[in-house]
């Protein structure tokens, strides 16, 4: 089902950067740009803190794992601390996701400028 959701939204994303004008590509870019990057840090930052409140008292967290925290994830052996932890991650995954389709909309709108 997700994976249908992103491909019809892609649809979707290609169809509207096919017909708006460049101007309105620019303003969307921004503003999923924003929208992304306002709910995906923050949510990214409470991802980092959950984890390491779960595995730092066990010192399952070896140096620099805030760089690459997923391999971490199989340290959550508990079903609640997981949902905690893994809640917070999809957020702010899906935070990302929404920034990267403001700058994909962004070089669309740069394409059709030149």
């Amino acid at each position: 089902m997700l994976e249908t959701l992103l491909i019809v939204g892609l649809a979707a994303l290609l169809a509207f950067a096919s017909w708006a004008p460049p101007t309105w590509l620019l303003a969307s870019a921004v503003v999923l740009s924003a929208i992304g990057a306002g709910f995906g840090v923050p949510w990214g930052v409470i991802y980092h803190w959950r984890l390491h409140a779960v595995l730092a008292p066990r010192g399952q967290l070896g140096r620099g794992w805030w760089f690459h925290p997923t391999p971490y994830h199989r340290h959550l052996s508990d079903p609640t601390e997981r949902g905690w932890v893994m809640d917070a991650f999809v957020l702010g995954a899906v935070g990302f996701v929404v920034a990267c389709a403001g700058g994909v909309v962004f070089v669309a709108a740069l394409l059709r400028m030149a």
